[in-house]
């Protein structure tokens, strides 16, 4: 039985996957939409030990995995893949990468970055919702409501917390990992660069960021043909 792992990205939970996750689904096919943690004081090694424990259960079936990491998720999922291995095919949806040592705000344009330190709020911090349209959903369209529903303040420790290993084409050559990469374009991240240096065929999708909410068939198409 083949499995995909969907990771969402930050601010999400497992439910943003809900139009794309039926599409997916078929017999001999499990497709896993965890929640990761989003509590005041949750950190990136948090969101590592979720996915490696979900990639653990899913290596168990003894059929191929697909590990699909959105956005933010790429960091964490990548940090799993690493320690443990278990994944055949690594899939990043205009995902973010850091290398060893550094954050995901270390390698985010400045703007972000300034963005996410001067809004969050609290102790320990919290990244507040941002606006639809910057995550890829016009204010006005019929998916605006939807997601909005769906979205919940991130813990900022997860975006300033160092990676342990870079996730580069030697490493995962040695891990025998399949990887690819979707782009959502036009886009105003470096998520390509993220892709090359991981060394990812990489397609690319007309949509803005959150493809899964706005073109779920493209995309579940688009992870179909890459798992088969």
């Amino acid at each position: 039985m083949s499995t995909f792992i969907l990771v969402h990205g930050a601010w999400n939970q497992g439910s943003t996957w809900k139009k794309t996750l039926p599409l997916l689904q078929a017999p001999g096919r499990t497709v896993l939409t965890p929640s990761l943690r989003a509590d005041a004081g949750t950190r990136l090694s948090d969101h590592v030990t979720q996915v490696e424990e979900l990639v653990a259960e899913a290596s168990g079936s003894g059929g191929p995995v697909t590990l699909v990491a959105h956005s933010y998720a790429g960091v964490p999922a990548s940090q799993a893949l690493l320690r443990s291995g278990g994944v055949d095919r690594l899939v990043l949806l205009d995902a973010w990468l850091a290398p060893s040592g550094k954050s995901l705000l270390d390698v985010a344009p400045d703007w972000f970055a300034d963005w996410c330190r001067t809004s969050a709020t609290g102790d320990p911090a919290m990244l507040p919702i941002p606006p639809l349209w910057s995550i890829g959903v016009p204010d006005d369209s019929a998916e605006a409501a939807w997601l909005g529903s769906r979205l919940v303040e991130h813990p900022l420790a997860t975006f300033t917390d160092p990676v342990e290993s870079t996730l580069d084409s030697r490493r995962l050559d040695a891990l025998g990992v399949e990887r690819h990469a979707l782009l959502c374009v036009p886009g105003t991240m470096p998520f390509r660069e993220f892709a090359i240096e991981a060394g990812c065929d990489i397609d690319e999708i007309s949509s803005g960021h959150s493809v899964m909410v706005t073109r779920p068939v493209t995309l579940a198409r688009r992870l179909l043909r890459l798992g088969s």
